[in-house]
């Protein structure tokens, strides 16, 4: 089967030109004084996802932020005066998965384990940040209220892109089966978030 992208379409010799102009592309979107600023592009894989495994609330946090980044916060690369941190997580997702499928059509072999890693962490870390605005107060299921922790959707979120084994999908919230019971979903993953993550 031929593959049908742009790249298998070019003469052996522009093959480099049209490399070094999507890198150049991708390089100049990402590009921290411009649009990276939007999408915390200072940050390395690695921080993204120690960023993301934050296990403090950050729209709680953003009305308590000085100027000053302080050492290790992280997440404060996700606050930007001109946009939420809802704006910044939805803005970073819609870059990033464009250019993702851009970036597949390189003549070149590229390692996309960690990229796509860290858009299932950002995706679970809005619905996780979403999910505690709405509960302020955490949920009131069984006994006492249960609080929201962001972390825990970003952890749920980080195993699912990938072919991971079921049981280690298991450990971060990955085996609640009960979708007719969005509560129970609910419920069932906050015991997986207090078991995987530290206090």
């Amino acid at each position: 089967v031929r593959p049908h992208m742009p790249s298998s379409q070019c003469p052996p010799c522009s093959k480099p030109v049209y490399t070094v102009l999507v890198v150049l592309f991708l390089a100049s979107i990402t590009f921290p004084p411009g649009l990276g600023q939007f999408m915390a592009s200072r940050l390395t894989m690695k921080e993204h996802l120690i960023s993301l495994f934050d296990n403090h609330t950050w729209s709680s946090l953003v009305p308590n932020a000085s100027g000053v980044a302080k050492p290790g916060g992280l997440w404060q690369e996700w606050d930007h005066p001109s946009a939420t941190i809802y704006g910044t997580l939805s803005f970073f997702l819609f870059m990033k998965f464009w250019m993702l499928i851009l970036a597949t059509t390189l003549p070149l072999p590229a390692g996309y384990f960690m990229p796509i890693f860290i858009y299932g962490a950002a995706i679970g870390r809005l619905i996780g940040e979403v999910v505690a605005l709405l509960f302020p107060r955490g949920l009131h299921s069984e006994g006492l209220p249960r609080p929201i922790i962001p972390a825990g959707y970003a952890l749920a979120g980080h195993w699912a892109p990938g072919p991971h084994p079921a049981h280690r999908a298991g450990r971060t919230g990955g085996q609640c089966h009960q979708p007719e019971e969005p509560t129970v979903l609910l419920r069932c993953h906050h015991h997986r978030q207090e078991a995987a993550l530290p206090a």
